[in-house]
């Protein structure tokens, strides 16, 4: 029954595959693999391009796509994508083979259905959270899950006669969020290994986009301007830019989001942590830019810092699009800290341009 029912799924994800117009070697790969190991070539676009050869993969095959590798023992099947066009990237792999149909790899989708209880799925997602928030705090590999990770949630995604093991973790600058799914409720130390075999053979490799260089150059000095404390805040006006968020300031190309029209950003129900207004603030970034953004600023019309996010950095950044990818509007949630009212100015420095942005905080409601 479980062989018939591989064997449907193999050859599913085979025709899909060959159907495509991109993927013709890899399909024929899959289709044959129980008599040939793929060619060199095949072989070699299925690691450049994270397509799935099925449950035939040869022993200790690398799937390798956008800087992530995997190695997968023999029966595994596995694939690393975008999450959608031009998106992050997303790893799965699995003791079963996956559904060729992507919405289907989801947890509690089809691909957790197929599953006996011997069998498990990795699920490995790059994320767009900051470094150090949420968990997301630097690592190194190799990478492992114990007993302690698992995770008994009521979700209804999770299929109520499995287990999920979760990790969180930034590798290189990059945020990944890890889930491994069980075929049951009490993974076997069996699985347990299983489970490592292949986690510890993740490799992770830098993002150019992520290359440290790029900072320096956008790190030029604050021009900021300075007003006596009785003077009115020269706050920037709201511009229609068709962002997605309802008052973005400034001139852009990057436009902060205060939650106001009017430049005030009202403190009164924000989250106060050791004497510390954050304030919640989107950040869009205009298609027709597509480099990175270093943000700084302070207080103008008296002594004052200003901060951003939870550990109260200096300065934010927002990395630019990957070279590959379309151009489209970037949102970045964070939290801008003060210690309090006053009037703010950000300086947004991108390799082209350089844009000063002033807001009002207080404390009364907008």
């Amino acid at each position: 029954m479980r062989n018939a029912r591989l064997g449907a799924l193999v050859l599913a994800a085979a025709v899909a595959a060959g159907c495509s117009g991109s993927d013709g070697d890899a399909g024929d790969a899959a289709t044959n693999a129980a008599e040939n190991a793929p060619s060199p070539s095949s072989q070699q676009r299925a690691e450049e391009n994270g397509s799935a050869l099925g449950s035939q993969l040869p022993p200790g095959i690398m799937v390798r796509n956008h800087g992530i590798g995997l190695t997968l023992p023999p029966g595994w099947d596995g694939r690393i994508t975008e999450q959608s066009p031009g998106e992050l990237p997303v790893a799965h792999a699995a003791t079963f083979a996956l559904p060729a149909d992507h919405a289907k790899l989801d947890i509690g989708k089809a691909a957790s259905r197929v599953m006996d209880p011997e069998d498990l799925r990795i699920v490995l997602t790059e994320v767009g959270n900051q470094i150090g928030t949420q968990g997301f705090d630097p690592a190194s590999l190799p990478v492992r899950i114990s007993r302690s990770d698992l995770r008994s949630s009521q979700s209804p995604f999770v299929l109520r006669d499995h287990a999920v093991a979760s990790r969180r973790f930034a590798i290189h600058g990059r945020p990944f969020s890890l889930l491994v799914e069980f075929g049951r409720k009490l993974p076997t130390a069996r699985q347990l290994e299983k489970a490592n075999r292949v986690a510890s053979s993740l490799e992770i490799d830098p993002r150019a986009e992520l290359d440290p260089a790029q900072w320096p150059p956008l790190r030029r000095p604050l021009k900021l301007p300075r007003i006596s404390t009785d003077a009115a805040c020269p706050r920037s006006s709201s511009k229609r830019a068709g962002t997605g968020i309802s008052s973005p300031l400034g001139a852009g190309p990057v436009y902060p989001g205060i939650g106001s029209s009017s430049g005030v950003a009202s403190l009164k129900d924000d989250l106060v942590k050791r004497g510390w207004y954050l304030h919640k603030t989107l950040w869009a970034i205009s298609p027709r830019y597509r480099g990175p953004v270093l943000i700084r600023g302070r207080r103008i019309d008296g002594p004052g810092v200003l901060r951003f996010n939870f550990r109260r950095s200096p300065e934010l950044r927002l990395h630019r699009l990957p070279s590959k990818s379309r151009s489209v509007w970037r949102y970045a949630p964070s939290h801008t800290a003060l210690r309090g009212p006053g009037c703010f100015a950000l300086q947004v420095d991108g390799s082209s341009f350089s844009r000063a942005i002033v807001f009002e905080a207080v404390l009364r409601g907008r």
